[in-house]
């Protein structure tokens, strides 16, 4: 896979929808979904004492109408934060970083989301 060029200027909005582009990475999430290939989650391995200020930087990133609830299993990494294309993951890592979100992407053909600890005990049964 080739990795996507930085681009030249920042954006602000995006330039397919010209909704708000929060991680200035030209497009907004809603866009880069469409095409997305890679699931992004929080980390999970964050500190429980960290999620708080997780959750409050996920609001000012993600659209507005996200359930409380939802803004919750993202900062633990259960909920994916968004579908971007698998090129672009390097960029999106970036930009959430840069938002003080620590992130990965996993493969959509995956499928699955990250195992809560708690639940690991159904599989061995």
């Amino acid at each position: 896979m080739t990795e996507v060029a930085a681009p030249v200027r920042e954006f602000e909005v995006c330039v397919l929808c010209n909704g708000s582009d929060t991680l200035h990475l030209g497009v907004c999430l809603d866009c880069a979904g469409r095409t997305g290939d890679g699931l992004v989650f929080v980390r999970q391995s964050i500190r429980r004492s960290e999620r708080p200020g997780i959750i409050e930087r996920l609001r000012g990133i993600l659209p507005p109408g996200v359930d409380g609830e939802a803004f919750a299993l993202a900062s633990k990494g259960y909920l994916p934060l968004a579908s971007v294309p698998l090129v672009a993951q390097g960029r999106v890592f970036e930009a959430f970083a840069r938002e003080g979100v620590p992130t990965h992407v996993i493969p959509n053909r995956w499928g699955v989301a990250p195992i809560p600890r708690g639940m690991g005990f159904l599989f061995l049964a």
